[in-house]
């Protein structure tokens, strides 16, 4: 396969993104993406993930894990944001006690139009806990289908 033929191919792209540990507060919604060195933060669009180019997301995968604290089991929405306008849902049974011993991933297949120039960014709304979990860490994958 010559180099042109490689930059036609089918095969779309990953886009990855991430949030440092950190101690969730109650019924607070956190955004997290870019900036790998940083915890998620409560104000939407200062953790974009550029789209490079066009497709259609196809599968979001968020990873989750929480190294202190045994909050009670109560679900919370983990979403994907395209443009810091559009959430769509990657699993409304996000569960800080699931993760709490054990790495647990969410994933959705979607059907999610992007240009060049869109950018994304995971979006957690946290439940009202007795107790809170503390040292959650999260990260997301996108698959970009060309």
């Amino acid at each position: 396969m010559n180099s042109i033929e490689v930059e036609r191919s089918p095969i779309g792209y990953s886009l990855q993104g991430a949030g440092l540990s950190f101690s969730p507060a109650d019924a607070t919604t956190y955004y997290f993406g870019s900036f790998f060195g940083h915890s998620p933060v409560t104000t939407a669009g200062n953790t974009r993930i550029p789209v490079p180019k066009n497709g259609t997301i196809r599968l979001v995968t968020v990873t989750a894990h929480n190294t202190g604290g045994s909050p009670e089991a109560q679900n919370s929405t983990i979403s994907l944001r395209l443009n810091n306008s559009t959430d769509t849902t990657i699993s409304a049974t996000f569960d800080a006690n699931a993760f709490t011993t054990a790495i647990t991933t969410y994933s959705a297949t979607v059907a999610i139009s992007v240009v060049s120039g869109d950018f994304i960014e995971f979006k957690w709304v946290t439940p009202t806990l007795t107790t809170n979990p503390t040292g959650v860490r999260l990260s997301g994958t996108v698959y970009v289908a060309n």
